[in-house]
């Protein structure tokens, strides 16, 4: 088959997941309001707009829970659904279905930007499989699900679609650096801007530079097109990244570290440690193999880890995250995007799955983890010009990009009226 004809082939397999995705997300838009939609929107006074004067669209921003209150973008978004829509969640829930539409097709052109970049002369059409099945997978994984039809995530949605695309922004920049062409100023760009305006929907925004120092530390090692060091990447990390991490660490540390930090919780900082190597496996298996009768919106049944051998499980996760990660380290010169997409996961929960006093697990911290899962499963599951056994590959990455859609699907009926939704969370 031609080069363009397959272009268009994946293109309009694309088309087709974007497709799929609104068909099995439909039933949930009919769905209300749940948990912390009634906090933040129902009963937030300040975004209930009347009018779209500048003094409205300031309180509606800037005031209301003191959560939302440092995510005045996404507030804002919120602020105007409401006027449009009366408060109808249908709107709303529609809005956020749009944004993970659009992330797809952002995530569609960072990956496959990213896959070439590996090897200049990549073979196109594979690298835009790869990109494909992965975001695929990922436009229906049911892991993904409470990001979109969960009002009040529109947070983590519109906050990754900034991060995506500076994320993109600095692999396509890089990408012309190695080439000999200009692009350093457009990769500084790409991460603070793609930092600046995500965190305005949500602090996960902070870990875009650190998703870049992976590729960049994996893919291009720091070089100009010579081969050469490039000191000023070096120079651009360490103001962005490294100085920023000192000043969290610096910041956070006192706040967690007294006992009255977690007062309001059933687990303490060690024992939160403890249980989240548990909780990344757990995220793992419901990213992977998705059970229907796993998925939830609460996962207030997981034991808490009270010692490494209470439950023995405990110490057998955290060795197995080591040896993933050593494993990572090894495979970054022979399989670098399996590599990335280990970094990517690991880095994905280095605010959610760790030190902050927040609940153990939510789906929704995996809106970007999970890509780092898709991309390590299938760069290694996709069949390659000389791999074996292509048509079994070929049919295994079918069957779960499938499956994922019939379990969203399935998620979404329980979504779509409150009655369902409480039958199924119970």
């Amino acid at each position: 088959m031609s080069s363009s004809k397959t272009s268009r082939l994946i293109w309009l397999c694309l088309a087709a997941a974007l497709a799929l995705a609104v068909i099995v997300y439909w039933p949930s838009l009919q769905g209300g309001y749940v948990f912390d939609d009634y906090n933040n929107i129902y009963f937030n006074a300040a975004i209930h707009l009347k009018s779209l004067d500048w003094e409205s669209l300031r309180i509606a921003a800037f005031f209301g829970p003191p959560s939302a209150a440092h995510r005045p973008l996404a507030m804002l978004t919120f602020a105007i659904d409401w006027y449009f829509g009366s408060g109808d969640p249908l709107r709303m829930k529609v809005e956020n279905l749009i944004i993970h539409l659009i992330n797809g097709l952002l995530l569609f052109g960072l990956l496959r930007t990213l896959i070439r970049a590996r090897r200049p002369a990549f073979e196109s059409a594979h690298a835009g499989t790869l990109a494909l099945c992965v975001t695929a997978a990922w436009l229906l994984a049911p892991i993904n699900f409470t990001a979109v039809a969960y009002v009040v995530q529109r947070m983590e949605s519109l906050c990754q679609l900034f991060v995506l695309a500076g994320l993109w922004g600095y692999i396509a920049a890089r990408v012309r650096m190695r080439d000999g062409k200009p692009g350093f100023m457009r990769a500084v760009a790409s991460i603070v801007l793609g930092t600046a305006i995500g965190g305005l929907s949500k602090e996960s925004a902070a870990l875009l530079p650190l998703y870049a120092l992976i590729v960049e530390w994996i893919l291009f090692g720091f070089t100009r097109a010579d081969g050469k060091i490039d000191r000023r990447l070096l120079a651009m990390y360490f103001v962005l990244l490294v100085l920023p991490g000192c000043a969290a660490v610096y910041w956070v540390l006192p706040q967690v570290l007294p006992a009255t930090a977690w007062s309001e919780r059933s687990f303490t900082l060690v024992e939160r440690l403890l249980t989240e190597p548990r909780i990344l496996w757990d995220y793992v298996q419901w990213s992977i193999l998705p059970l229907p009768n796993q998925m939830a919106l609460y996962h207030d049944s997981i034991r808490v880890s009270r010692g490494l051998l209470d439950p023995p499980s405990t110490i057998l996760a955290i060795l197995a995250w080591i040896a993933v990660f050593i494993a990572a380290l090894r495979l970054r010169r022979t399989r670098p995007l399996v590599a990335i997409g280990i970094g990517w996961f690991f880095a994905a929960h280095l605010l959610t799955g760790t030190v902050i006093p927040l609940e153990l697990a939510f789906e929704h911290r995996n809106y970007f983890a999970s890509i780092g899962l898709y991309l390590a499963l299938f760069s290694v599951v996709l069949p390659q010009v000389e791999a074996k056994l292509p048509i079994l590959r070929n049919g295994v990455c079918v069957v779960l990009i499938v499956f994922f859609a019939a379990v969203t699907w399935v998620r979404a009926l329980n979504w779509s009226n409150p009655l369902l939704f409480a039958l199924s969370e119970a």
